[in-house]
């Protein structure tokens, strides 16, 4: 296979992970603020039904009710958004897509400030999508092998392309 259509391919692999991290970055996004503000809101209407007054015997029961029901839906979204941790897949993404970003603007220079880009170069620049895609695996997997309520920081192992190949 000539340069030129390894680079057509590298342009493509990378424009799909960009494309697929976007939306995994976006749908997490969505979830995680729908988590937060979700039991938030839900969290103040608890305070202002527990905290009314002025209200008939016979409405209270349902008032107390509806609290006690909105409490436990609150309990649900914060064990929901604990477990799948939707803020850090959010941020972890985020930095994937960067990262993706930063070879794929490496591929467009050396396409448009070369004739012929070598395949070393390439090949390089093929690795460094590699190594990104399997820190971000290798950081997902052990958020769920964990399976703690605090998992860590979406930032581990994280490193610039260039740097893994200075030196």
């Amino acid at each position: 296979m000539n340069e030129n259509s390894k680079l057509d391919v590298l342009r493509s692999l990378i424009n799909d992970s960009i494309s697929s991290f976007e939306k995994k970055r976006n749908r997490n996004r969505n979830k995680a603020f729908l988590a937060h503000f979700g039991a938030t809101a839900i969290s103040a209407a608890v305070t202002v039904l527990l905290g009314l007054q002025g209200i008939n015997d016979g409405q209270v029961i349902y008032v107390r009710n509806a609290a006690l029901i909105l409490s436990a839906i609150v309990t649900v979204l914060t064990g929901f958004d604990a477990f799948f941790n939707h803020r850090a897949l959010w941020v972890r993404y985020t930095q994937t897509v960067s990262q993706l970003y930063e070879v794929r603007a490496k591929i467009n220079y050396l396409a448009a400030t070369q004739q012929d880009v070598s395949e070393n170069e390439i090949d390089r620049l093929f690795e460094d999508r590699q190594r990104i895609l399997a820190d971000t695996s290798t950081w997902w997997q052990s958020q769920r092998a964990e399976q703690a309520m605090t998992p860590k920081s979406p930032n581990t192992q994280l490193q610039p392309a260039a740097e893994k190949h200075s030196g």
